[in-house]
């Protein structure tokens, strides 16, 4: 009743009915996300590089960057990384497409995906759009923004 205090811990029914909602839409977008990256990953060719990257003077770089900024506004090595791959893409294209019709038309809009580990179990790859054309601190606010988001269950 109006006016009248709850008992501690407790939730109104309707507050408790739209938690567990919002769980289960939750869980059901990650079990479809599933799904859908499964069926990429059989029926979409994949290729993977690697080398070494002798990442001493972004570090030092990003460690003198950090010390002049609030810890709110510091970088993470990674937005160096996803600026890096941003830029990289945009500057060859024919990394940067997908495939439809079995081609692979170019893409000239640079859009990150970014594989989050969420605290409940579980992983999303959300987007990052046109990360080729964002400063490095748009880029991180856009990376603090995907991870609280997804975190929250709020994508």
């Amino acid at each position: 009743a109006p006016g009248r205090p709850r008992k501690p811990g407790k939730l109104p029914a309707t507050a408790t009915a739209a938690a567990a909602e919002s769980a289960e839409r939750s869980a059901r977008l990650r079990r479809s996300i599933g799904v859908l990256m499964a069926r990429s990953k059989k029926s979409i060719p994949h290729y993977y590089l690697s080398t070494t990257i002798d990442l001493r003077a972004a570090t030092a770089w990003l460690q003198s960057a950090n010390a002049q900024r609030s810890i709110a506004e510091r970088v993470v090595p990674a937005a160096l990384l996803l600026q890096a791959t941003a830029l990289a893409a945009r500057d060859i294209p024919e990394l940067n497409g997908f495939y439809a019709d079995d081609a692979f038309p170019p893409s000239s809009a640079v859009h990150l995906g970014v594989a989050l580990a969420l605290r409940q179990g579980g992983l999303v790859a959300p987007a990052i759009h046109d990360a080729d054309s964002l400063s490095l601190d748009d880029l991180m606010a856009g990376l603090r923004d995907l991870v609280g988001r997804a975190r929250s269950g709020r994508l």
